[in-house]
This record gives C-alpha cells, structure tokens and sequence, in this order.
C-alpha cells in the first residue's frame, strides 16, 4: 500500500477533516509534508506545546495559538488555505465550543481550501463532525521496510564507530523477522539497541530483541 498515495486521494477529495490514529507522529508528519509539497499547499502542525508552525519549510515556531480556542478561532477567521495537523488534539473534542468551531472550518472548507488532520494515538469524532471527517490508515512496516531500518542502523553505526557491524544473512533476516508488527519507531529503537550495543548482530540479540518487542506490544 502506497499510503503517501492513498492519504494525497483522501485530501483532494475535499474531506474537511481527515482523522490518523498513529503512534509515529515524525511520520505522519513527514508524509503530509511531502503531499504538500507535491500540492503547492502549506502543511502547519499544531500542539499545545508548541502552537501552530509551518513543518514543510523551515521556519522557526511559535507559541502563537498555543490554547485551542485561539488557534481555532484564528483558522475560521483567516481562512488561510493548507493543511493544519492538530496533534494530540483529543482531550479537547469533549468542549462544545471546540466542536462548533472546528464544524464551522469544515462548513467553509470548499471556499477557504482549510484541510484539517487529526493525528493522535486514539480519537473519537463526536457526532456532530462526522459528516464532515474520513479516516487514513497509516501501517505497520513490511518486511522489506524492515530490512531498511536494519541496514540503516548498520550504517549509522559504521558511520559513528568506524567499524563494520559483524553478523551473517541468516542471523540479519531473523533479526528482521523478529522486529515485524512493530511500528517503524519500535522497531528502529529495538535494531540500534542491537546493533550499538557491541556492534554485531548475533543470536544473542534475538531473545532481548523479543522480550522487549513483547513488552512494548503488551502496552
């Protein structure tokens, strides 16, 4: 599944609202990055850390509409075309005033150009916004995304010590098989664990690297 694709359909096809559950919020980020790119459209990211910033060029951020309210209120009054990432915005979709706001941006989508993206790891529409909001899946990796977050860890590691990462096919494609049903993040994390800690990938990794795959899919 191309899911840069599938995520670029669902935002042309004039969905307001658009809701990714996803742990891997860099991702996410860097997919509608790229997809704004590609639309000559502004991606912003908000949090309430940090406010609302531009994440497809490089500008500085700022706190500026830092509180919900604030930020929402700007975006109906603006009407400044592109795509606003909300993170972690699911403790504030139970306050009313937070759910006419964000409708009143879904009811003026089609003359603002405003695409809104929910991305959080868990979020429940309230009734009154679904007419307006589809849902993007974003997968866990394959097994040839897999091998590519290995051998980049290989690399990094190489890079950084100068030494060559000691294994053999075998022990690398069950190191890879191990790491599957993680997310790109878990499975990064669980590889360089491996790998930088003595520089090689053997068969004594293997029975730390599942323990700890069971622990994190336990949560």
């Amino acid at each position: 599944m191309n899911e840069s694709h599938d995520l670029e359909l669902l935002l042309s096809s004039h969905f307001p609202i658009v809701v990714i559950e996803s742990q891997e919020e860099t991702r996410v980020l860097q997919l509608l990055s790229g997809i704004g790119q590609r639309r000559f459209k502004s991606v912003n990211s908000w949090s309430v850390t940090d406010g609302m910033r531009r994440i497809d060029i490089d500008i500085p951020s700022s706190e500026e509409g830092a509180k919900p309210e604030e930020m929402l209120w700007q975006l109906r009054r603006d009407r400044h075309a592109g795509i606003y990432v909300l993170c972690d915005f699911h403790p504030y979709l139970d306050e009313p005033l937070h759910i006419r706001l964000l409708k009143d941006i879904a009811l003026s989508h089609q003359q603002s150009g405003i695409s809104l993206v929910l991305l959080s790891h868990k979020i429940t529409i309230p009734p009154e916004l679904r007419p307006f909001t589809a849902s993007a899946e974003i997968s866990l990796p394959d097994q040839v995304a897999l091998e590519k977050i290995v051998l980049e860890t290989t690399q990094q590691y190489q890079q950084r010590s100068r030494q060559s990462v000691r294994s053999d096919e075998a022990t690398f494609k069950l190191l890879v098989s191990n790491l599957s049903g993680l997310t790109r993040d878990d499975a990064t994390r669980l590889a360089r664990n491996a790998i930088f800690d003595d520089g090689a990938i053997t068969e004594s990794d293997l029975p730390t690297v599942m323990k700890a795959k069971h622990a994190l899919l336990s949560r």
